[in-house]
């Protein structure tokens, strides 16, 4: 039973294209040198979404409102993700319209 388990999990992130997978390969963590599991899904939607241009993250946050240098089949599930992450309690606006837990400097 646990190895069925674990063939299942080897076999499953299979969604990630090739330049995601070099991407990946750059970042695995060299001082432990023990095998990292593949990103997130969220992360690997955004890597996903990159258009074939842009290679960083940083880059891609700067396009979103862009909805021409996104690919549209991408665009829902990134809408989908900010609103989920609009809706955490964290950037809930209060009552003079600044975000409640905000830190300012």
């Amino acid at each position: 039973m646990k190895h069925m388990k674990r063939v299942q999990r080897l076999s499953q992130p299979k969604i990630i294209t090739q330049s995601s997978k070099q991407e990946w390969n750059s970042v695995t963590c060299r001082k432990t040198k023990k095998r990292t599991s593949p990103p997130t899904v969220s992360k690997r939607v955004m890597e996903l979404a990159l258009p074939k241009n842009l290679t960083t993250l940083n880059d891609f946050s700067k396009d979103v409102r862009d909805p021409f240098k996104v690919r549209p089949s991408a665009l829902k599930a990134i809408c989908s993700l900010r609103t989920k992450l609009l809706a955490r309690p964290k950037y809930v606006e209060n009552s003079f319209g600044e975000p409640r837990n905000s830190v300012t400097p």
